[in-house]
């Protein structure tokens, strides 16, 4: 094992956790009919501490939290070569009609999504779910640099950016189209979306859109101030398109 890295330091920490905290208060209030939850086993560290930063402003009201495991919900666990270890749900609510909020510590992928996706309808029927926007950029600060030297790619401009997340997402078993750049902005298409096979439409559009998060976090990460938007052009085919915020 090689010696340990400073992804992100403690101010940086600091300062990201309170800016997603204020915009979670923003967009739920008090949380009376929302949720934090967070992913087995080190999401629960994130959520605890967004709970806490939430309770302070808020003034003392803790938002209503859990925290669930999705070991067997992945599609890949009999895949493993070691056998997975199951962690613990603790959710002493149901999440029916409720607006969730889903957190992680790691760049979450389709197969996460919809692995946390399903183990939460296990428990109810949720209003919306959501990766929180702030938390998705917490993330991709985090792990950007080091998925991005694992790829070979480079931090620069758009184009750069366009072939770090056509790269990213090959791992899908989906088709990608070739990327379609111009000065000011890059795009590409995706073919089968397998992340939502099998689910009904609702169920698809709530991951589709924590998928988006996702990825709007990781391109936001990057050294150019960019923005992404994920259109849909048919029932199984996205497009992303990667331009410079203005």
């Amino acid at each position: 094992m090689g010696p340990a890295k400073l992804l992100i330091n403690p101010l940086q920490f600091r300062l990201t956790l309170d800016r997603l905290a204020h915009q979670l208060v923003e967009e739920h209030g008090d949380f009376a009919s929302s949720a934090l939850i967070g992913i087995q086993p080190r999401g629960i560290h994130l959520a605890s501490r967004l709970g806490d930063r939430i309770q302070e402003i808020l003034g003392g009201v803790r938002p209503r939290s859990g925290d669930l495991d999705i070991t067997f919900f992945r599609d890949d666990f009999r895949r493993r070569d070691q056998p997975l270890r199951a962690a613990v749900t603790n959710l002493d609510f149901t999440v029916e009609n409720l607006k969730v909020v889903i957190v992680d510590d790691v760049l979450f992928t389709g197969r996460t999504i919809r692995a946390a996706m399903d183990a939460l309808l296990a428990h109810g029927r949720p209003e919306t779910v959501e990766l929180a926007g702030t938390a998705a950029r917490l993330i991709g600060l985090q792990y950007y640099p080091e998925t991005l030297a694992i790829i070979g790619g480079v931090d620069g401009d758009i184009g750069a950016a366009a072939s770090y997340l056509h790269t990213m997402m090959s791992g899908m078993g989906d088709e990608l189209s070739n990327i379609d750049q111009t000065a000011t902005r890059a795009r590409f298409q995706q073919t089968g979306l397998r992340i939502v096979r099998g689910l009904d439409p609702e169920e698809g559009r709530i991951v589709l859109a924590c998928w988006r998060e996702l990825w709007l976090g990781t391109v936001r990460s990057h050294r150019c101030m960019m923005t992404l938007k994920m259109e849909h052009i048919s029932n199984d085919t996205l497009r992303w398109t990667i331009s410079a915020l203005r």
